[in-house]
């Protein structure tokens, strides 16, 4: 295993060999960026671990993902751009993304499947299902207002969703012939309205 000390600092290399006890110690002076970052950690109370994962060169994406990102915060926040692991940051951060879009889609997909079974068993409306569609309404919204780029994306969204809302919406129903149209029979934004509640 091997860490990178500062020969600048003496008393700093002391202290970090003793704690980490035996290893490889690479006598390369590193930013005073990140030196800056190390006393900051330790002036916090932080312990040495924390020190620890943050001089460690080997703590990787594939063997120990939560170390890999708190030493890639620790690289960023110290600017020692030239360590950082690109590949697999960039990788994260898009499917960060993802994760966001995937979130809209399977709102979209309850709501709806709600406003069906509203339209199309008038009978079983009920104060119950008039708040379920508030709620997801509100679930979504939150979700549009923390990634306002996905909401000029939702015709899309819709368009792709709608088959699993209808899939859905057969089961929850109990139809043996599907009711619904082929196509989301709601615009968006009726769909995000709060005084939108549709007839058959």
């Amino acid at each position: 295993m091997m860490f990178v000390l500062s020969t600048r600092s003496p008393p700093l290399v002391c202290l970090v060999t003793r704690v980490i006890g035996p290893a490889t110690l690479t006598m390369k002076p590193f930013s005073h960026k990140l030196h800056s970052v190390i006393i900051q950690t330790l002036l916090l109370g932080e312990s040495w671990g924390v020190i620890r994962e943050l001089l460690m060169t080997t703590a990787t994406y594939e063997t120990d993902f939560y170390g890999w990102t708190e030493r890639q915060a620790a690289l960023l926040r110290a600017e020692e751009f030239e360590a950082v692991d690109w590949n697999n940051l960039i990788e994260e951060i898009e499917t960060l993304g993802r994760s966001e879009a995937h979130k809209v889609e399977n709102r979209l997909i309850v709501l709806i499947m709600h406003l069906l079974k509203w339209a199309y068993q008038p009978e079983r409306r009920s104060r119950g299902w008039e708040h379920t569609i508030a709620e997801q309404r509100d679930r979504l919204d939150r979700l549009l207002r923390k990634n306002p780029t996905l909401r000029a994306r939702l015709p899309e969204m819709i368009e792709f969703i709608y088959p699993y809302a209808v899939k859905k919406a057969l089961r929850e129903t109990g139809f043996l012939v599907s009711p619904f149209p082929p196509a989301c029979p709601y615009a968006s934004t009726e769909i995000l309205d709060d005084n939108f509640l549709p007839d058959e």
